[in-house]
């Protein structure tokens, strides 16, 4: 079989296991995610498994082996997850501080569904965007490329 690689799902959260199908890959030394290192278990000739590493962000996911690297087909995205916002409440242009996993590749914050114009990526676990003009009570939803991940709980505006 002609080595190559292919992940069985194109994204998933900081911390999952997503499974790389191919050939040639019982002998694997590194995964990587973009430029990360992960953790992986290299199952069969045909099988491997890696963890999504915490400062991953989208872009392709590569297997090396001790004759070569190969590079899957299509872009991983990382799912953004929000575990925590505090305060729980504000007014328009206060901060409000986002604690989750993912966050890296952040390219919007909203709140309520009205986009943040000011926010900061501080790591792959925070973020501090300011509440924008015209935001309601609602979830503060992180996006990235092609994915996104909202709070369990609501952001309330006040006057």
């Amino acid at each position: 079989m002609k080595p190559f690689v292919r992940l069985t799902s194109p994204d998933s959260a900081v911390g999952k296991t997503i499974q790389i199908i191919g050939g040639g890959l019982m002998n694997a030394t590194s995964v990587t995610f973009g430029s990360v290192q992960a953790t992986f278990t290299a199952h069969s000739q045909t099988y491997v498994s890696a963890i999504v590493p915490a400062n991953a962000v989208a872009g392709f996911v590569t297997v090396t082996t001790p004759t070569a690297t190969f590079t899957g087909t299509r872009q991983f995205q990382v799912i953004p997850t929000v575990t925590n916002i505090s305060p729980v409440s504000g007014a328009t242009g206060s901060q409000v501080a986002i604690t989750g996993t993912g966050l890296l590749g952040a390219t919007q914050v909203a709140v309520g569904g009205v986009q943040a114009t000011t926010f900061t990526v501080n790591s792959a676990t925070s973020i501090t965007a300011t509440v924008p003009t015209g935001a309601v009570t609602g979830k503060i939803v992180v996006k990235e490329p092609g994915t996104s991940g909202a709070s369990a709980g609501v952001f309330t505006v006040t006057p």
